[in-house]
Formats: C-alpha cells, sequence, structure tokens
C-alpha cells in the first residue's frame, strides 16, 4: 500500500519539486549513508522519502504516508540486523534521484515504488525466518 500511495505522491510532486527538495532529499541521503545506527538512518530514509512525495500538497495522502512509515519503522527495528538493507537501499534511492534528476516521472515512479516493495518483501522474509526459527526476540534500535 504504501508503495502505490507514496508513487502517487511522487507523481503529484513531480511538477512541483525544486532545488531545495532535491537538496534536502540528497542530504537526507547522505545523513542515512553516514550513519550505522538504525534510528538514525530511519530518520533520514522517512527526510529523503518526505523531501520528494511532499511537494504533492496533498496532506491527506501525506498522512497515511507518515502512518505506513511508522507502522514500517517498527518491523525495521526488529530485524535490521539481519537484513542488508543499507546499501541496498542506498543504492535505490540514488537511481530514483537520477530518474528525477532525468525529468523522467514515470521512472521515478516505478523506481520508488520498485523500492518500497523490495524493502517490504524483505522485511516480511526474515519476520517470517525469525518466525519460524523461535527468534522473535530481535529488538535492538542502538
Amino acid at each position: 500500500m504504501r508503495a502505490t500511495l507514496e508513487g502517487l505522491a511522487l507523481q503529484h510532486a513531480f511538477p512541483h519539486l525544486r532545488r531545495a527538495d532535491l537538496e534536502a532529499a540528497r542530504e537526507a541521503l547522505a545523513a542515512g549513508e553516514a550513519s550505522d545506527q538504525i534510528a538514525a538512518w530511519e530518520a533520514a530514509n522517512r527526510r529523503f522519502h518526505r523531501a520528494l512525495t511532499a511537494p504533492c500538497h496533498m496532506p491527506r495522502l501525506m498522512a497515511a504516508i507518515d502512518d505506513l512509515h511508522q507502522s514500517a519503522a517498527r518491523h525495521l527495528f526488529a530485524t535490521w540486523k539481519h537484513l542488508d538493507w543499507q546499501p541496498r537501499s542506498d543504492k535505490e534511492h540514488r537511481a530514483i534521484l537520477r530518474a528525477i534528476k532525468h525529468g523522467d516521472p514515470g521512472k521515478a515512479r516505478a523506481l520508488l515504488e520498485a523500492h518500497i516493495r523490495a524493502a517490504g518483501e524483505a522485511l516480511v522474509a526474515r519476520l517470517r525466518n525469525l518466525t519460524a526459527n523461535g527468534n522473535g526476540d530481535t529488538m535492538d534500535a542502538r
């Protein structure tokens, strides 16, 4: 659901994206890449996504996306030690920014949606694996 909603937000935001929005996204990406703390990375990730979608000027859509980010964060904090999350996610973020820089809203939306779906699938797979192995005690949000 989040992939579809963020894709829609990006589609509507695209014509309104300004240099400052892209700079905020780049700064958030850099902050995430520089951090080895999951809580700091998650906050930077949220800033990255919001910088690209908030210019849609659709507050109810953004509120729904924010709620979904919060729900996903719970699961990320529970599984982050068991995921190869950071390098893949950072690479995908850079590809989304390149598509925006090249003025390709369709590609940017497709990349964003694929990025969110892949992250969700990785989280679900890891949670299923942890549950199957009886290792549900994984909370550590350094």
